[in-house]
This record gives structure tokens, C-alpha cells and sequence, in this order.
């Protein structure tokens, strides 16, 4: 699921690799063009399970930050339709940004790890005139952890499909617990080595409501829309970012609540003369500092057999400033900010997406990769805001069993 935040969320200094959820039936499979490798189905009668395996590279760069993330995860099936997955994330976030501790101009890596692990069934029911329908639960959850920043949190979801799987009500139930330090890094000037102290400065804590539906309105066409609340409280500015409040250097002051609404719609049409998939793509955002954000996006995929796909996409983001973005600040403002994120800005992404069945490397040195599909994607962001212009690129290979 897209993150239920403005996409510039994304941030400069920390940057969270998302994982897109499945479409629930064959036809939302094939008219979002979501083209995973065939394998056979878990299979209660042979003890069958199945699953797949994936190894992902992302790397992420702008003017003062570097983020290099590989990651691997994995997802099972058992005969009896219990879903387990899990996977483990490495981000070595390189900088030199003050927004992220640094008190000299020096680089510096950070590394953070994060850990995930759910577990789901699908309990199929009956339905009126022999309509079937079926009730999909799940639960996830992730810790991760950096030199200043501990995470935890868990996800409760539920998915209802009726009209034989034609429209599924999807909703979940987010909550998050953050601990925030303070870690300042600079120059010893004795020993030259790098200063590292940290500093409790608090915790955030939040939770997140989400509620959509997906409907399949012919076999060529398929929408969604949703709706998504989240309400965090604690220390929601950056620890490391300097103000100046008349004359003196003050650290962010930012609300200790916030109130975060999006709506956002998707549709979805399938031309099977060409195997050519077009999506037209909504976010409105309004949160309780009054930012207010804007995001259409299109997407275009284009089928080449049955081993291959390319994905093109335009996506556009505009944002209003908060009640308490000043250029200037005196003490009188009570509330003050150094956050790129806001200000009123703009950004243009435009990237791309192969990815490729890789059974053609049968017979070859490199077989043992035929059984996968490998993936390779780039987008370039441009954006009006201190953070600048940047790329955001990954690779891919998931493999089958």
C-alpha cells in the first residue's frame, strides 16, 4: 500500500523502503499488471507449500545524503492456507547534512536494521445465493533500530471479499512507539577521531487507521479509493535541526500533536489488444499543522510476452506551508522550524521499471537464476525545497518455490 503520508515524506535523512501489497484476485493481478512468476498453489491434498524468496538493492541520493538499503525477504504458503513472511533491511545512510547531527563539515554512515515478521489466513464463508466470500487476517510486525532512533510497531488487517472476489473491503489498524536521541558528531580535535554522544530527547507514539476498497467494474477496468487516519503525539520535530529565534540558534519547536487525513483514489484500465495497463492515480493530504498536498500520478505498462514487462510514470507533488513556516522568527512565535517539509514546495518524479523473467538462462552457466525474475527500476525527483534534486533506483531478482 502507497504510505498514507505526503509522498515527500520520504525525508532526506532517513528513508523507508516500502513493499506494495498483492492485488486479492486474478483479474485486479492482471489488470494492474502486477506480474509475478506463476507457481503452483498450496496444496492441502499433497502437503504442497509454496512461496518465494526475494533479494532488493535500493539506493537513494540527493545533494547531502546517500542511502544504500539491500534487503531480503521471504513469504510462505502451507496446505492449509496459513500465509507466513518475513525480512531484514540494512539502510547505511551516508551525510554530511546538520539536519542529522553533524556539527563539522565531515561525512558520516549510519546504519540502521529493521526487522519484520507476519503471519495470515484466508477463512472462505458463505454467501447469500451461493455467492462466495472470504475474510483475510493478518498481523505484522517490524522493529528497527539506528545509533539514535528505536522503532516498534505492529499492524492488525482485514480484508473482506464478496461478490465472488469482485469487490474487497480492505481495513487495518497501525500502531507505532518511537524512542528519539540526540547524537552530535564532529571532529575531536585532539585525536581527530569523530565525537559520538547521544541524548534521550523523548518518544512518539502514534497510530494509523486505514480503510479502502477495491472494485472490478468490467474485465478491463478496476478501482480503488480509501481513507487513512493517523494521529501521533510525542516529539515530532529533528532533534538535530537549529532554528534562529531572534539573534540565538534554538532547537526545532515543533506541536506535540498531529492529525494526519488522506484520501486518494485509483483507476485502473486494461487493453488487451496491445497488453498495455494504464492507471490514473489520486492523494489528497490535509493534516492538522495545515499542510495541505497534492499528488496525481499515471502510470503506463506494457506487456512484452509472457516474460516481460516495462512501467513508465509521471507523478507530480505540491504542498502548502504549515500554520508556523516563517522565514524569520522571534521569540513571540512560540513555534518554530527548520524542516524542509514545511515550506511550500514542488517536486516532478518521472521514472521507470523493467522486469524480466529470467528462464531464457536455461542451458547457460547462469541457470541456476532461471527460475527468477529480475527487476530494475529508476526515478529521478526534481523538487523546489532545500533537499534538491535526487534519484531513487533499485534492483531485483525473486525467486519461486
Amino acid at each position: 500500500m502507497d504510505p498514507p503520508v505526503p509522498v515527500e515524506d520520504v525525508g532526506a535523512t532517513r528513508v523507508t523502503v516500502g513493499v506494495k501489497r498483492a492485488a486479492t484476485t486474478a483479474v485486479l493481478t492482471l489488470v494492474l499488471a502486477t506480474l509475478a512468476p506463476d507457481r503452483a498453489e498450496a496444496d492441502e491434498a499433497t502437503g504442497t507449500w509454496t512461496g518465494s524468496v526475494e533479494a532488493r538493492g535500493n539506493y537513494y541520493w540527493e545533494t547531502s545524503t546517500r542511502v544504500m538499503a539491500p534487503e531480503i525477504s521471504g513469504q510462505v504458503s502451507s496446505p492449509t492456507g496459513v500465509r507466513l513472511n518475513a525480512g531484514y533491511l540494512v539502510d547505511a545512510i551516508t551525510s554530511a547534512s546538520i539536519g542529522a547531527g553533524a556539527r563539522s563539515d565531515i561525512l558520516f554512515t549510519e546504519v540502521r536494521h529493521d526487522v519484520s515478521a507476519g503471519v495470515g489466513k484466508e477463512f472462505a464463508l458463505s454467501g447469500k445465493n451461493g455467492n462466495r466470500s472470504a475474510l483475510d487476517l493478518s498481523f505484522s510486525a517490524h522493529g528497527s533500530r539506528e545509533p539514535d532512533y528505536r522503532s516498534l510497531g505492529g499492524t492488525l488487517a482485514a480484508s473482506w471479499s464478496v461478490d465472488e472476489r469482485n469487490t474487497v473491503f480492505h481495513g487495518s489498524v497501525t500502531g507505532i512507539h518511537d524512542d528519539v536521541q540526540q547524537r552530535l558528531r564532529g571532529i575531536n580535535p585532539a585525536t581527530g577521531g569523530q565525537l559520538m554522544g547521544a541524548t534521550d530527547v523523548g518518544n512518539l507514539d502514534g497510530v494509523v487507521l486505514r480503510a479502502s476498497v477495491d472494485r472490478v467494474i468490467s474485465p478491463r477496468m478496476t478501482t480503488t479509493a480509501g481513507y487513512d487516519y493517523g494521529y501521533l503525539t510525542g516529539f515530532l520535530a529533528n532533534p538535530y535541526r537549529l532554528v534562529t529565534v531572534d539573534g540565538f540558534a534554538q532547537g526545532e519547536n515543533h506541536p506535540g500533536t498531529r492529525h494526519r487525513h488522506t484520501v486518494y483514489g485509483r483507476v485502473a484500465w486494461y487493453l488487451p489488444t496491445t497488453r498495455t495497463a494504464v492507471h490514473g492515480i489520486l492523494r489528497v493530504y490535509r493534516d492538522s499543522w495545515d499542510v495541505t498536498a497534492v499528488t496525481p500520478e499515471v502510470r503506463a505498462y506494457q506487456e512484452f510476452g509472457d516474460v516481460a514487462y516495462i512501467r513508465l510514470r509521471y507523478r507530480y507533488y505540491g504542498q502548502t506551508a504549515s500554520s508556523f513556516y516563517r522565514s524569520s522568527y522571534t521569540i513571540d512565535d512560540q513555534l518554530w522550524t527548520a524542516d524542509p517539509k514545511m515550506e511550500p514546495f514542488e517536486s516532478h518524479l518521472v521514472g521507470g521499471l523493467v522486469s524480466l523473467e529470467l528462464n531464457w538462462l536455461e542451458g547457460t552457466p547462469l541457470q541456476f537464476l532461471a527460475p527468477a525474475r529480475g527487476e530494475l527500476s529508476f526515478d529521478w525527483v526534481q523538487r523546489t525545497n532545500r533537499y534538491g534534486n535526487g534519484v531513487i533506483s533499485q534492483a531485483a531478482l525473486r525467486f519461486p518455490f
